[in-house]
């Protein structure tokens, strides 16, 4: 990250009124952050200062979290005339994808399983599938998807991948929110 997107985006986290207080950064992190691994290494203590520079050096270092954090942010200051200009600006210059995609990890070896399925541990390889993965977190977000889906397809077209490297995956890595009957039921 360049020394202009640094200081624009660590003057973003130390702008926001739930910085001031600890438990107000807590808080509004915490809704966004919580189910991640970086949520154990975030340092919240001290001022709103310390906190924005060492989760943007966490961040730096894991670009999942730092899509995640944008993608919370986007999504809890979505009608903030404000602040939500230069989030969605942090966003398409430091995720790299304008909202359309994800960043892509290193990947070592062959990309291609044969007929094996893509599991979680594949996402980073598993692409090309956003439409197919949009439409079924669109069906478990309709009312009748709530309790129960199925995943039909031909042998070999991909259905395993798509719910493990994709919805699985995602859930997993916050691009994808929990669906609303998630936990309840």
């Amino acid at each position: 990250m360049n020394a202009a997107l640094r200081s624009r985006f660590e003057r973003l986290l130390k702008d926001f009124p739930q910085s001031e207080k600890e438990d107000d950064r807590r808080s509004l992190l915490g809704q966004i952050l919580r189910s991640h691994d970086v949520w154990d290494h975030l340092d919240l203590k001290g001022n709103s200062a310390v906190t924005a520079s060492g989760l943007l050096a966490i961040c730096e270092k894991d670009p999942i979290s730092l899509g995640v954090l944008l993608d919370g942010l986007r999504d809890g200051f979505k009608t903030d005339a404000v602040r939500r200009p230069d989030i969605d600006f942090l966003y398409t210059q430091l995720c790299g994808r304008g909202g359309n995609g994800r960043p892509r990890a290193r990947w070592e070896g062959a990309p291609y399983l044969g007929l094996n399925f893509f599991d979680r541990e594949h996402a980073a390889i598993f692409f090309g599938r956003e439409q197919a993965l949009q439409d079924l977190v669109s069906a478990l977000t309709k009312e009748q998807g709530q309790y129960f889906s199925v995943v039909l397809g031909a042998s070999g077209a991909g259905k395993s991948s798509l719910v493990r490297a994709g919805l699985w995956a995602g859930l997993c890595e916050g691009r994808i929110k929990e669906c609303p009957a998630a936990g309840s039921g």
